[in-house]
C-alpha cells in the first residue's frame, strides 16, 4: 500500500508518480492470487518513509509517521496521526490517541512488542535525526513514557485472525480507475452510493420527525401559558354563581365574598337562614373596589349632607372612646396633668 509507481499507461522514469491509499494491493496465500481492491473509511493522505506494524486484533495494520516530498528532494514529516486498516474489511479507521504524541518523523522503523508499538530512529527533518525511544500502547491507545519490562516479555500466544478478506471475483465485480491503475476491484464490502443516500435519507426523516415534535411541544406549552394567562384575568363577578350589576369597570375586582343576611354568632338575627340556604348562589354577594369606592363616596356624602347620620354618629362614637382613653391616662398620671395644665 502506498510507495511510487509509473503510471497507469506509461513506464517511462519520469512519469514515476505517488500511490495514495484509496486501494491496497492484497495477496492470497492460500489460493496464491493477488489483486488490487480499494479501501473506505477514514483513508489517510499520500505519504512515503511511513512504518507500520500488526494491530493488538491480529488482524488490523497499525501505521505512523511518513514524510510528503518537497521540490529539490526535501523532505515535510506528515502530522502523527495513528491509521488503523482492518484487512478483514479493508476499511481505514483514524484512532484518536491519547498521550504525549512525538514529533513527525520518517524513515523510522517499529516493531510490535506484546502490544506496544516501539518507534525507533528516523528522521525529523532532513537536519535532525531521531534519536529518542518512543511507545505506543495499542491497548490503550496511549503513548507512553515508560513501560514495566515483564510487559514487554513475550509471553503470550499469538493468535490467529478467524476473518478473512475474499477477494471478488473479478466476473461479477466493478473495476475502479485510478491514475497510477486501471485495474482496481471495487470493494465488495465498501458502503454503496445507495446506502450512503438511504442514510442520509433515514436522517433527513429523523430529523424532519424530531422537529415536528419539537414544534408540537412547543405549541402545547404555548396554549396552556396563553390558557392560563386568560384564568388568571377571570373575574370571580362574572362567575355564574356570583352577581353583577356592572362590566367593563377597571375596579370591579374582588376583595370578599359574603352574605350579608348570614349572622352566625348572634341568635337575634330576624334573617338567619340555614346554612345550606345561606350560601346559595343567589344570597351570595361579591364585595368590589368599585363597591368600597362607593361605600366611601355614601360615606362622605353622609358627613356632609347630614349632621345626625349614621356615619356621624359613628365618629362621635370614635372620638368619646378616644376622650375617655385621654381621661384616664391623665387620671393615672397626674403628673402628666400637670405638665399638660402648664
Amino acid at each position: 500500500m502506498g510507495g511510487v509507481t509509473f503510471g497507469a499507461n506509461t513506464s517511462e522514469p519520469s512519469d514515476v508518480i505517488l500511490t495514495d491509499f484509496n486501494s491496497v494491493l492484497v495477496y492470497d496465500i492460500v489460493s496464491n492470487t493477488a489483486a488490487t481492491v480499494t479501501t473506505f473509511g477514514d483513508i489517510p493522505p499520500h505519504r512515503l518513509g511511513y512504518s507500520t506494524v500488526n494491530g493488538p486484533d491480529n488482524r488490523s495494520i497499525v501505521m505512523f509517521g511518513g514524510y510528503i516530498a518537497g521540490e529539490n528532494q526535501t523532505h515535510t514529516a506528515v502530522d502523527t496521526d495513528i491509521y488503523v486498516l482492518d484487512t478483514c474489511t479493508l476499511a481505514w479507521s483514524k484512532k484518536s490517541i491519547k498521550g504525549s504524541a512525538p514529533p513527525g518523523m520518517f524513515g523510522h522503523g517499529a516493531v510490535n512488542i506484546n502490544n506496544y508499538m516501539v518507534v525507533i530512529m528516523g528522521k525529523k527533518d532532513d537536519n535532525n535525526y531521531n534519536r529518542l525511544v518512543y511507545i505506543l500502547d495499542m491497548n490503550n491507545w496511549k503513548w507512553v513514557t515508560s513501560v514495566d519490562a515483564k510487559s514487554l516479555m513475550d509471553t503470550k500466544t499469538t493468535s490467529i485472525s478467524e476473518c478473512k478478506f475474499n477477494l471478488p471475483n473479478v466476473t461479477d465485480t466493478t473495476f475502479v480507475q485510478f491514475n497510477y491503475d486501471l485495474s482496481v476491484l471495487q470493494n465488495p464490502l465498501a458502503p454503496t452510493k445507495d446506502d450512503d443516500k438511504s442514510k442520509k435519507e433515514g436522517f433527513g426523516i429523523g430529523f424532519g420527525l424530531f422537529a415536528l415534535i419539537l414544534i408540537g411541544l412547543g405549541l402545547y406549552y404555548y396554549y396552556r401559558r396563553i390558557s392560563r394567562r386568560k384564568a388568571s384575568f377571570l373575574n370571580p363577578r362574572w362567575m355564574r354563581t356570583m352577581s353583577s350589576s356592572r362590566k367593563g369597570d377597571g375596579r370591579d375586582y374582588p376583595l370578599f365574598v359574603y352574605n350579608k343576611e348570614l349572622d352566625s354568632n348572634n341568635p337575634n338575627n330576624p334573617y338567619r337562614p340555614t346554612p345550606a340556604a345561606a350560601f346559595a348562589s343567589h344570597n351570595v354577594k361579591t364585595y368590589t373596589a368599585s363597591d368600597h369606592e362607593q361605600w366611601e363616596q355614601q360615606i362622605n356624602s353622609d358627613i356632609h349632607n347630614d349632621k345626625n347620620s349614621i356615619s356621624q354618629d359613628i365618629w362621635k362614637r370614635m372620638r368619646s372612646l378616644s376622650n375617655d382613653e385621654e381621661t384616664a391616662t391623665q387620671a393615672s398620671h397626674p403628673q402628666t396633668r400637670k405638665i399638660l395644665d402648664a
